[in-house]
């Protein structure tokens, strides 16, 4: 997961999207490595299970800004 972060933060070209079709395609298109496509794709699962917590959290104490 750390590999695959630092290789995102370095690359400018990176795709700035929450979309993961573009995201995949973008990795796609540069030849990216197996393991690197299943790091990602975990680590957004992780990432979506976060922001559903974190938006139940701010809905039960009416904390939406």
């Amino acid at each position: 997961m750390g590999d695959l972060a630092r290789n995102i933060a370095a690359d400018e070209a990176f795709p700035n999207s929450s979309d993961t079709d573009v995201i995949f395609a973008y990795m796609e298109k540069h030849d990216a490595c197996l393991e690197y496509c299943q790091a990602f794709y975990r680590v957004w699962g992780m990432y979506e299970r976060e922001r559903a917590r974190e938006r139940l959290f701010r809905k039960q104490r009416n904390a939406y800004e």
